[in-house]
């Protein structure tokens, strides 16, 4: 393992783990802006809300052009294209003298130059180290988003308190071009790593024909369970801050009560590099780390409110999000297979940007007709339970997949091997003495 891993593969998990620290902890953090966007801009709830259902909404579904920017382009060049627009379009917002130039900027261009960075990057990790230490490059690389939802809340506490508004973001946009340095430091050994001889890509499709069924089962499953998680996560990181604020009076403690939840979710994150499949399947673990998200905030809504409850809580859901995070790479390689890993996590990024585009906007309308928080944060626990059901169920088709894989393979290998040659061997492990069997 020490010979496999020299100076460029620490250097690209380097970038690959800025890289998520910066997209994640500022897409994930603008709710600590709600107040002030709605006061400056004299909104509804709806009408904030669509603000960070934008950005958050197009960083999760660039997964749907990820395939076709790789074929055309590498992946550096994907990430630092992608910076170069998050950090340019937020410093243009920072300008931005009414509501609807606000969203086009801020909204709807940040959002596309954080996707092409945030949907790339797990693809470049899976890559880095070879493919029984992919894992360990994932789980490494993904704590970058837990490091950034510890520390952007903290430094945009900071920033407010010294800044308005508007230098405040024009200060983190300094801190989203760094994503282009992210970029060069990268591998470009995408491509080479997912090209097939044409006669091992041709067996590998016989082999696969007799598990296509149940293969696309699992996509299905996993590409629902995306979405779900999607309502569930961008609903309460839009509204879980003003929660806070308003049940613990004061904004420096909301946001202490945030950065538990990164904190912890960095544990749950490195953790997963342990997560080897030779104890318990990780489609399993990544269902309980949904279940535990969704308890979580049903406790937050529903015990008495209190400063022990909520960093209890949110330790809990910043490691069921941090293991949850983590593994979405790995349980599209193990449930799908890796040379469907691209368009896997593709479609279940594409699936996300929905749920995160229309999560905040359902959640500020049921907010304006109930003038609480409560029942659009008792929703995302809702979703988070009911995806966590969903995976249950590769109980049934993930066994059935691996059962055709494997007679398929069988059937092949005995056609592939002569009956003469294939007797010889047994023979001559026959006529072995047992201590060299």
């Amino acid at each position: 393992m020490v010979a496999q891993i020299g100076y460029r593969e620490v250097t690209a998990l380097m970038g690959a783990f800025f890289a998520r620290l910066i997209t994640c902890g500022s897409v994930y953090s603008w709710g600590i802006f709600y107040d002030p966007f709605q006061a400056s801009f004299k909104l509804s709830n709806l009408q904030t809300s669509a603000l960070f259902a934008l950005v958050q909404g197009f960083t999760q579904s660039a997964g749907l052009i990820a395939p076709w920017l790789l074929k055309r382009l590498s992946i550096r060049q994907v990430v630092i294209i992608g910076g170069t627009l998050a950090s340019v379009s937020t410093v243009a917002s920072s300008f931005a003298g009414n509501y609807w130039a606000f969203m086009a900027l801020f909204g709807l261009l940040q959002g596309i130059g954080h996707g092409m960075v945030y949907v790339t990057v797990p693809i470049a990790a899976s890559f880095i180290l070879p493919e029984r230490h992919s894992h360990i490059a994932i789980s490494l690389h993904n704590s970058g988003d837990g490091f950034g939802l510890l520390l952007f809340p903290l430094l945009i506490e900071v920033l407010l308190e010294l800044f308005a508004w508007r230098q405040a973001i024009l200060l983190i946009a300094v801190i989203q071009a760094h994503c282009v340095l992210c970029g060069l430091l990268l591998k470009d050994n995408y491509s080479s790593a997912v090209k097939k001889q044409p006669s091992e890509a041709k067996e590998m499709e016989e082999t696969e024909q007799g598990s296509q069924t149940w293969r696309k089962t699992n996509i299905a499953l996993l590409v629902a369970s995306s979405l779900l998680d999607s309502l569930a996560f961008s609903a309460y990181y839009t509204f879980i801050f003003p929660h806070l604020e308003r049940h613990t009076a004061t904004p420096a403690a909301a946001t202490v009560i945030l950065s538990v939840t990164g904190a912890v979710s960095i544990i749950g994150r490195l953790s997963v590099s342990l997560f080897d499949e030779k104890c318990i399947p990780r489609w399993l673990s990544f269902a309980f780390a949904h279940l535990a998200q969704g308890l979580a905030i049903f406790a937050i809504v529903s015990l008495p409110p209190s400063m022990e409850v909520f960093l209890i809580c949110a330790a809990v859901l910043g490691l069921g999000a941090g293991i949850g995070g983590a593994l979405l790479c790995c349980v599209c390689k193990d449930v799908c297979g890796g040379r469907s890993l691209t368009d896997v996590f593709s479609y279940s990024m594409f699936a996300w940007g929905i749920g995160s585009a229309a999560a905040p906007p359902t959640a500020g309308l049921l907010q304006d007709l109930t003038g609480s928080s409560t029942l659009p944060l008792a929703v995302g626990g809702a979703a988070f339970t009911a995806s966590a059901g969903l995976l249950l169920l590769f109980f049934f088709t993930v066994d059935r997949d691996v059962a055709c894989l494997s007679k398929k393979t069988r059937v092949i290998d005995s056609c592939c091997i002569p009956q003469s040659e294939d007797q010889s061997v047994t023979e001559n492990l026959i006529s072995l003495p047992k201590d060299s069997v």
